[in-house]
């Protein structure tokens, strides 16, 4: 009879442990929702409703992170937002972004190990190429980093560059431009 009562109670506590590991695993892993691989999964995460659903003009993989540029009915920006993967799954959650209207666009993103990744993107390349530009945290420009070759229409680049300061920022602009040029900008 006491067997019994011993085979019972573990039972019960095998069982409520499952049932409260399971509920855990679900809701750790609901913030990561986003299958990257299909356009339906992306853009219903995106959309505020079926009947307002966004259009995807740019995707990019990179490492862990994914980016989409892409335009919603509500408004006529164009807006970027990029997401980290999960560790265990191949799903990805929204990790930041924001708006442009016009123009070449950068954002930083540093990573877990230090790393930082940078996203360039454009909604309508006008050029063929563009500019990357170290700025420095107090706005000065310090160096041209890079000229990178763009396709025409809507992309997103990806990009690791190693700063001479983990503050410093990226500037990108349209074409091949000089730090002198863009110095008389500023």
């Amino acid at each position: 009879m006491k067997n019994k009562k011993t085979i019972i109670i573990i039972a019960f506590i095998s069982i409520f442990a499952v049932i409260v590991g399971s509920l855990g695993i679900y809701i750790f892993c609901s913030d990561f929702k986003i299958n990257f691989e299909s356009d339906k999964s992306i853009i219903s995460n995106l959309s505020v409703s079926e009947d307002n659903a966004v259009t995807i003009l740019a995707k990019e993989k990179y490492k862990d992170y994914a980016a989409v540029l892409y335009t919603a009915p509500s408004d006529d920006k164009v807006h970027f937002v990029y997401f980290i993967k999960h560790r265990f799954f191949n799903r990805y959650r929204i990790k930041g972004g924001g708006s442009t209207n016009n123009g070449v666009d950068c954002t930083k993103v540093q990573n877990d190990n230090g790393e930082m990744i940078f996203f360039i993107y454009d909604n309508a390349a006008k050029a063929s190429k563009c500019s990357a530009f170290e700025l420095n945290f107090d706005g000065t420009v310090q160096s041209k980093i890079d000229e990178i070759d763009t396709p025409k229409g809507p992309y997103i680049i990806t990009k690791e560059y190693e700063l001479n300061d983990k503050e410093n920022e990226v500037l990108v602009f349209e074409g091949s431009k000089t730090v002198e040029e863009i110095n008389q900008i500023f």
